[in-house]
């Protein structure tokens, strides 16, 4: 009888092993398979010669003094970095030290990096255009879907360890950062799984994220249906801004303490996208959230709502139309010319 109980027992114990085991190995093959359809793509079919490559230091760079073509859109046209890896006119290279000059660096995500126009079309371009003859070199840090995360680790690195001189660093934030902050928030520098997109093991982190702090689930629709959007919605700016602005403003003040621990000048810099100019409104939770951390922690901020929202609401179609690539939420070459000037006018030099 006893020997009955025991072998009933152990039945038992060998059927709830298989339940716990069988989902865990199947757990593994799937992310053995991720990792090496990834690993085969990257390592083995990937172009060498691609423009967008990744980084174990900040996620995500462009390579270094790379000529060839990019695509945005139907915009196709020969594209270049420096040896730093900044989009720039030509491929030459860049000292890590300057002499007499002054040089400024300006960081931020698409906008800044200039998707859909030349560099010299670029608010970034003309500006180096403009300051030349005043002896100010201008550097171009920024890429698509950077972040203040992303902006923090970049700078971090040229600063620290590769000892890239400058004398003042513009950061032009954009209301995607917020989403965007949450999406990298788990990444680790060092580590770069081999995936097309988001791995597994990424979306994963993010969901895990979402059980302690019950804050955002990943759902890469639902992150570009609901872009801009939470800044009118509640349920929405639940959804994404509470934990992504909470991130972006610890990530700024590292920003802000690396700087002035190196000696570098650091501001700031907002604008509307078509959505805030459609709507009219001078201000918004983003204006005021950037504006009242600025103003605790004395760090010049320039505000571009008003270079771009019209006391009339009627107007806003057309500056839609004007300064921005149709159909994209982008600037075309009149919307960068409208931030160069802005910039120009609002900078301060010395």
């Amino acid at each position: 009888m006893r020997s009955i109980v025991l072998l009933g027992l152990m039945n038992k114990s060998t059927i709830l092993m298989k339940k716990i085991t069988y989902p865990l190995y199947f757990l593994l093959v799937f992310l053995l398979l991720d990792w090496g359809v990834g690993f085969f793509y990257h390592r083995v079919l990937a172009d060498k010669s691609n423009l967008r490559i990744k980084s174990t230091r900040y996620h995500h760079d462009l390579r270094p003094q790379f000529f060839g073509i990019d695509n945005w859109g139907d915009f196709k046209q020969p594209y270049r970095t420096n040896s730093l890896g900044f989009r720039d006119r030509d491929t030459g290279t860049i000292s890590l030290l300057t002499t007499s000059k002054k040089r400024f660096v300006f960081i931020g995500d698409s906008f800044t990096e200039g998707v859909g126009v030349s560099f010299d079309s670029s608010f970034v371009g003309r500006i180096a255009s403009t300051w030349q003859s005043r002896n100010i070199e201008v550097l171009n840090a920024g890429v698509v879907t950077y972040s203040p995360r992303l902006y923090y680790l970049k700078m971090k690195e040229w600063i620290e360890n590769q000892h890239l001189s400058f004398d003042h660093l513009v950061v032009v934030l954009d209301n995607a950062d917020i989403q965007d902050e949450i999406v990298y928030e788990n990444w680790t520098p060092g580590f770069w799984h081999y995936s097309t997109s988001l791995s597994v093991y990424e979306k994963a982190q993010i969901r895990f994220n979402k059980i302690i702090t019950s804050s955002i689930s990943w759902d890469q629709e639902d992150y570009y249906k609901e872009r801009d959007k939470w800044l009118y919605e509640p349920a929405l700016y639940h959804k994404w801004a509470s934990r992504g602005f909470s991130l972006a403003l610890q990530n700024i003040k590292k920003l802000q303490q690396l700087c002035l621990s190196n000696q570098r000048k650091l501001t700031l810099v907002i604008f509307p996208r078509p959505e805030q100019i459609r709507r009219g409104a001078i201000s918004d939770s983003y204006v005021k959230a950037w504006t009242n951390f600025c103003k605790q922690e004395k760090i010049p901020l320039i505000n571009l709502y008003g270079y771009f929202i019209e006391t009339d609401p009627a107007q806003a179609a057309r500056v839609i139309r004007s300064y921005f690539i149709p159909g994209d939420v982008h600037w075309n070459d009149q919307g960068h010319q409208l931030v160069s000037n802005a910039l120009l006018n609002e900078l301060t030099i010395n």
